[in-house]
């Protein structure tokens, strides 16, 4: 059985059904719970990560792997009856000292990222949820805040840290496997490897100035002749460039 190969090379982090590691892991946003893998494996490192997929690959073990969870559908971040790679132990998160980049682990959620970055008075280009799993996000494209003046989240990626399934942890980055890199950036980025590592490029950021506004159902047609009015008008005017709506 794989799981217990994967858990002869990487004691201590594997779990199994039933004990209470398991259980809190296999708990998800979309409320899915249905989904048993055979193990849940939690690596702590890249390597770990680049270890674990060679073994799962090369035996053919059907697998998938875990950031935040908020994926909807079947296999996306839980597997039945196959091996869950966990990467919630990965949290390391560091600001360069030019305060240019920040480099995040994939096992984050933004609200870690913008509590490490907050006291720089910088910001990265993240979700607009809280508990968004930063993986999740970054490989998906990612719609954020920022949207209209810094573009998607995948356009903030300088370098990924990638496990590929050789074994190998290669980086990712314009000038550096550039075919990698092009592929990770919202296009089924989760189909070439995992990634270990995600720097972005920060900004100064001050305060933000947001609201959110609701109508009666009976206003729908005028609310939306209104909202398609300013959206043509003045969003796309450049007028203010920090401007987003959603």
């Amino acid at each position: 059985m794989q799981c217990e190969t994967i858990k002869s090379e990487l004691s201590g982090k594997v779990e199994y059904p039933d004990t209470a590691t398991y259980i809190k892991t296999n708990t998800y946003w979309s409320a899915r719970q249905d989904l048993m893998p055979s193990c849940i494996v939690y690596p702590t490192s890249p390597e770990d990560v680049a270890r674990t997929l060679w073994l799962v690959t090369n035996s053919s073990s059907p697998f998938t792997v875990k950031s935040g969870g908020h994926t909807a559908f079947d296999g996306g971040s839980s597997i039945q009856d196959g091996v869950l790679i966990a990467l919630e132990n990965m949290r390391n998160i560091s600001v360069s000292d030019d305060r240019g980049t920040v480099s995040i682990g994939p096992g984050n959620r933004w609200i870690n990222v913008t509590q490490a970055a907050e006291p720089y008075g910088i910001a990265v280009v993240g979700g607009r949820s809280p508990l968004v799993g930063v993986s999740g996000f970054l490989l998906g494209g990612g719609l954020s805040f920022l949207l209209g003046k810094r573009g998607m989240g995948c356009d903030n990626v300088r370098n990924y840290q990638v496990a590929l399934a050789s074994g190998e942890i290669v980086n990712a980055n314009p000038s550096s496997n550039k075919d990698l890199y092009w592929a990770l950036r919202g296009g089924a980025g989760s189909s070439y490897g995992i990634v270990t590592r995600f720097d972005l490029e920060a900004y100064p950021q001050g305060n933000i100035w947001s609201r959110l506004s609701v109508w009666p159902a009976n206003s729908s047609e005028s609310v939306l002749h209104t909202f398609t009015k300013v959206t043509r008008e003045k969003m796309h005017s450049g007028l203010d460039p920090d401007a987003h709506m959603m």
